[in-house]
C-alpha cells in the first residue's frame, strides 16, 4: 500500500512539475517585476528589414501588403509587357527594355530584353509587377552574366 502511494506521488510529481514550469497566463499587477519580465519573449521572430527575403511568391504580396499597406510583385500580365517598358531587379538595377514578346509553342510568353546592344530571352513568368515597375525574379547579373 506504501509503495502504491509513493508511486502514486512519484508520477502525479512527474506529471506536474512541467505544468508549475510554464509562465502564469495570467500577466502581473502593473507596476510588479519578476526576473523573466525583462526578457523577450522565446517566440519573438527575428525582425528581417527585407519583408520578401526568404519569401514565396504567393507570400511576397500578403508580406508586404501587411507591413506597407500595399501590394507588391503581382504576376506581370500580358498588357504589363509592351515593347519599350524597363525591366529592374529586386534592388533597382535596370536590366534592359522589353524589344519583343512572343509565344512559345507550349503557349507561354516569351519576353526578349535589350541592352546595351545585346538581347536576351526570358520567361515572361519570371516578371512581376511592384509599384508600377516590371521586376524580374532574376538579378542583373544573373541575366547577363556568363553562361
Amino acid at each position: 500500500m506504501t509503495t502504491k502511494l509513493l508511486l502514486a506521488g512519484a508520477a502525479f510529481a512527474v506529471l506536474a512539475f512541467p505544468a508549475m514550469a510554464q509562465a502564469p497566463a495570467v500577466a502581473p499587477p502593473a507596476g510588479a517585476t519578476s526576473a523573466t519580465s525583462a526578457l523577450p519573449p522565446a517566440a519573438t521572430p527575428p525582425v528581417n528589414p527585407d519583408p520578401t527575403a526568404g519569401a514565396t511568391s504567393s507570400s511576397v504580396g500578403a508580406s508586404a501588403q501587411a507591413d506597407t499597406g500595399t501590394a507588391a510583385n503581382t504576376s506581370a500580365t500580358e498588357a504589363d509587357l509592351k515593347t519599350g517598358a524597363t525591366v529592374t531587379d529586386s534592388t533597382g538595377a535596370e536590366i534592359g527594355k522589353i524589344s519583343k514578346v512572343t509565344k512559345k509553342a507550349d503557349g507561354k510568353a516569351q519576353v526578349t530584353l535589350s541592352a546595351n546592344g545585346k538581347t536576351i530571352s526570358v520567361p515572361a513568368s519570371s516578371l512581376s509587377v511592384s509599384g508600377g515597375a516590371l521586376v524580374s525574379s532574376a538579378s542583373k547579373a544573373d541575366i547577363w552574366g556568363p553562361k
